[in-house]
């Protein structure tokens, strides 16, 4: 089975306290190899729900969407301020 490269693809400013909270708990997950796409699928869903309970603040909930453009590529969408991809991992050095 393929192993599976999450980047964070984009960023931009964010719009409010909740966004930069949220893109805070995604930090350590850039540039990071996983064993397989469900694996990568649940961390950046976990790391998502950690964040928005550990925010305090009153600000509207941003909602986290996958889009799958084909079955190699995924890109998970926060708002228009982060993008995640997940790649398939072609060749294995390790």
């Amino acid at each position: 089975m393929e192993k599976q490269f999450t980047k964070i693809t984009k960023t931009y400013s964010a719009k409010n306290r909740l966004c930069t909270a949220i893109l805070d708990h995604f930090e350590s997950l850039d540039h990071s190899l996983f064993p397989n796409k469900k694996e990568a699928v649940n961390d950046i869903k976990s790391r998502f729900n950690a964040a928005l309970e550990s925010y305090k603040g009153k600000a509207a909930v941003p909602k986290l969407e996958c889009y799958m453009f084909n079955k190699n590529d995924i890109v998970y969408q926060v708002e228009d301020v982060i993008h995640i991809s997940i790649y398939n991992v072609i060749d294995d050095l390790s």
